[in-house]
């Protein structure tokens, strides 16, 4: 506790010199706040009416909501029921006018604790049924607000899905395409070397038959203008007389 006091009077300090009006208001309510839990009440009650003084008028309707609610409430909690009472009174037109769930519970709930010690069960019953009904208000708010976020998780993730099963078909589509290109690819080499090799026998079968011709022609030649040989008569000559 005395480590908290020394922050906080450390945090003050410096709001103080920074002019953070809201800021010292907090600050000064945490500190009563701390003071009334380490049991010195007046000095907590004495530190949140000092932090009344830095509100900065009507209009700032939240604070002085918060600032009479909870000096009515450590008022109910010591017994002084006239000066919860007070403070009640200057709370309500701030409640009648305040969206603000979470404090309207705080506030109907400290307002049944004061009628219950105050003998006014009727009015108890009453305000802890307003403080039911902004207690459910609120639960069933988180609980739509987690709803929403839940849906919008699953909505998400399935927009993601659905991202993802389309890349990967596109993946696929991409992998066939690719995968007929190279097929086409292949086969347009087999077929050019196919054609290649079908072209290479025929030019060299009409290279050798331009080579048979040739030879046949050679042979055909030498058998038309045979030779002399031992064989074949000479041709007559006259003698010279």
């Amino acid at each position: 506790d005395s480590l908290s006091l020394h922050y906080f009077e450390q945090s003050l300090a410096q709001r103080k010199i920074i002019k953070d009006s809201i800021g010292l208001f907090k600050g000064y309510k945490n500190l009563g706040s701390l003071h009334f839990e380490m049991a010195d009440t007046a000095t907590g009650i004495r530190y949140l009416q000092e932090g009344t003084r830095y509100i900065t008028g009507p209009s700032a309707s939240a604070l002085w909501f918060s600032a009479y609610l909870n000096l009515a409430q450590i008022a109910v909690r010591i017994g002084d029921l006239a000066i919860a009472r007070s403070y009640f009174e200057k709370a309500q037109p701030y409640a009648d006018s305040s969206q603000d769930y979470t404090k309207l519970e705080d506030y109907y709930f400290s307002l049944a604790d004061y009628y219950r010690q105050k003998g006014d069960y009727r009015a108890a019953l009453e305000n802890h049924e307003r403080y039911v009904a902004y207690r459910d208000s609120i639960v069933n708010k988180e609980k739509n607000s987690q709803l929403a976020e839940l849906n919008i998780k699953y909505e998400t993730d399935k927009q993601q899905q659905l991202i993802r099963e389309q890349q990967f078909q596109l993946t696929q589509k991409n992998y066939w395409i690719i995968g007929i290109t190279i097929v086409l690819l292949l086969g347009s080499l087999v077929a050019y070397l196919l054609y290649r090799n079908v072209q290479y026998r025929r030019v060299k079968k009409l290279q050798e038959e331009v080579f048979r011709q040739k030879e046949l022609a050679t042979g055909a030649l030498f058998e038309g203008a045979p030779p002399a040989g031992p064989g074949r008569p000479r041709p007559h000559r006259p003698r010279p007389a």
